[in-house]
């Protein structure tokens, strides 16, 4: 008996999105801020859903019953540095 495996392969579409999904809100993609606080976080409800389940602070919460915030914990506020990586509101064009 043999089998055969067809190869299957992403469209550039499939894998832009793809990409998008898994690399998340920020340019660090440790950064991940709560829900309502900013809204490029806000569109990723699975991420900020994972990390309220398994008890690990959103980006600058601060909760010392709680698993650190992987960006806070690697540097600090260091994360704060480049303007990339704060929490943006769309409407008001600003971030914090």
């Amino acid at each position: 008996m043999s089998h055969t495996t067809t190869e299957y392969r992403l469209t550039d579409s499939e894998q832009r999105t793809l990409s998008e999904e898994l690399c998340g809100p920020h340019c660090d993609g440790k950064i991940l801020h709560a829900p309502g606080v900013c809204d490029d976080c806000d569109e990723f409800p699975v991420f900020q859903f994972v990390r309220k389940l398994w008890g690990i602070n959103y980006t600058e919460e601060g909760d010392l019953n709680k698993l650190p915030c992987p960006a806070e914990a690697y540097r600090g506020t260091g994360h704060r540095a480049w303007s990339g990586n704060l929490a943006f509101h769309k409407k008001e064009g600003t971030a914090e």
